[in-house]
């Protein structure tokens, strides 16, 4: 017997709603390609832009400044809701003593620097060293002088020969008046012995003469080698005054370092800003101590934003680093659009069978803001940039 009850026509629609809902599936799943993409009916015009789920304005560049050294905090400059600029001072702490350092870092330096300019060892050896090779010279040559006087033997020569004449012109004298007194006289006599006798002493002399030659010879070589001696000393003198010069500029050039490095020390007391963009928090105030690497500001920049969503990862094989993307906004209830670039798509599907897109835009006026609600389409390649085909609404 069967019984038509109501709980049966409910139970039978149920299952036709299921069966529907089965077919749907199938249908939709034969119409993804193996690859993943999506197939475009023959009469339906290719895709040209992805329109992106839940786009949102979002931070590019923040960051929160820290004090790079520890101290008090002397001076605050900016607050918060300020627009700063790349590099501009944020507040600063007490810098006494490192501004000391400086100033005796400068002075050392200046010192140094007077020394180094005023320093006339390296002049004066270099005339030292002209000066002892110009003895050197003039010795050399007063050597060689002394070696030819001491060499040259006609002096002693000549003197030898006319001793030798006046001892025969005697020797014949003698001769003579032995063999007759009247042969010479007497004068003439005394005349000739007279005249060896000067030969004798001349001879001796030429002699004499010729020894001292030699000697003076002998000491002209040794102050020869006395200047050379000089000379050598004089050259390592000079490199030594060459080398305390290059030294004096080490420690000129080191004394710049450390002068540098004090001045570096100094400045690293001021908190600067690292792009520019507007301060959103101020965590510490005039008179705290900060440690080093505390969080004394947190910045954001403006300038240019990131706009973040969500695609179906079917689409996602469409895409690439690179690709154009349109963005629209609600400002004042007016719709503002831009272009960018789409920076990054994520390799990771969500539990929504999304990915993750971003894309970047500038942000001229700071017309958009951070967290805002937008609209986005990601423009494929050949696509134009053509009326949004969705409306665009603001939503927070």
């Amino acid at each position: 017997m069967i019984i038509d009850s109501p709980a049966c026509h409910v139970r039978q629609r149920g299952r036709l709603v299921v069966s529907v809902l089965i077919t749907m599936i199938l249908i939709t799943m034969i119409m993804v390609t193996p690859a993943g993409g999506i197939l475009a009916r023959a009469d339906e015009e290719p895709l040209t832009e992805i329109s992106v789920i839940s786009p949102f304005f979002s931070v590019r560049r923040k960051a929160e400044i820290p004090a790079l050294e520890r101290g008090d905090l002397l001076r605050i400059a900016a607050s918060p809701g300020d627009l700063v600029s790349e590099g501009q001072e944020l507040g600063s702490l007490d810098d006494s003593e490192a501004s000391l350092a400086v100033e005796v870092a400068r002075l050392e330096l200046q010192a140094a620097e007077g020394r180094l300019s005023e320093s006339r060892a390296v002049e004066i050896a270099e005339a030292e060293l002209k000066e002892g090779e110009r003895l050197l010279d003039q010795s050399k040559d007063e050597a060689e002088i002394a070696a030819r006087i001491a060499a040259d033997d006609s002096a002693v020569l000549i003197a030898r020969k006319e001793h030798e004449l006046a001892a025969d012109e005697v020797e014949r004298a003698r001769l003579s008046r032995a063999a007759s007194q009247i042969s010479i006289g007497d004068k003439e006599w005394f005349r000739l012995r007279n005249e060896l006798e000067q030969r004798k002493i001349a001879m001796e002399k030429a002699t004499s003469d010729q020894a001292v030659a030699a000697t003076r010879s002998r000491s002209r070589k040794s102050m020869v080698q006395q200047q050379e001696t000089a000379v050598s000393r004089l050259k390592l003198q000079l490199l030594q005054a060459r080398s305390d010069s290059e030294l004096q500029k080490l420690e000129v050039e080191n004394l710049r370092k450390v002068l540098q490095m004090a001045q570096l020390r100094r400045d690293r007391r001021s908190i600067r800003a690292p792009f520019d963009g507007m301060i959103v928090e101020q965590q510490k105030h005039k008179g705290e101590w900060v440690e080093s690497g505390e969080p004394v500001f947190r910045l954001i920049g403006l300038d240019v934003l990131n706009v973040e969503g969500f695609i179906n990862a079917a689409d996602a094989f469409h895409l690439q680093r690179g690709c154009k993307v349109r963005v629209a906004g609600v400002l004042e209830g007016d719709t503002r659009e831009q272009t960018g670039t789409l920076v990054f798509v994520s390799p990771e599907v969500d539990s929504n069978a999304q990915v993750l897109v971003r894309a970047e835009i500038p942000n001229p006026g700071q017309q958009f803001r951070p967290g805002d609600r937008a609209a986005m389409w990601i423009l494929l390649s050949g696509a134009g940039a053509g009326v949004p085909r969705e409306p665009v609404t603001s939503q927070k």
